[in-house]
């Protein structure tokens, strides 16, 4: 109810680089990007690279404090 279907993930490099969401390469030559994703259970593998660096990150899945607020409502049924 309070959460959307898509969250927004901010990146931020030293220099210009270029990102791998999954199967996607987004070009840039910027070093601020923010990228709407599709929320999931699974994590989300980022990686970032230019001509001379490269580097992975895993940013795992949680549940957001609207996540719980949605289940408030319903403690009588517990």
């Amino acid at each position: 109810m309070f959460n959307s279907k898509e969250a927004f993930v901010s990146i931020i490099t030293s220099e210009p680089s270029n990102f791998v969401l999954g199967d996607d390469t987004i070009k840039s030559k910027s070093t601020n990007r923010t990228i709407a994703v599709e929320r999931s259970n699974e994590p989300l593998r980022v990686s970032v690279y230019n001509d001379s660096l490269s580097k992975t990150i895993i940013i795992k899945s949680r549940n957001s404090f609207a996540y719980w607020l949605n289940a408030y409502p319903n403690l009588h049924l517990w």
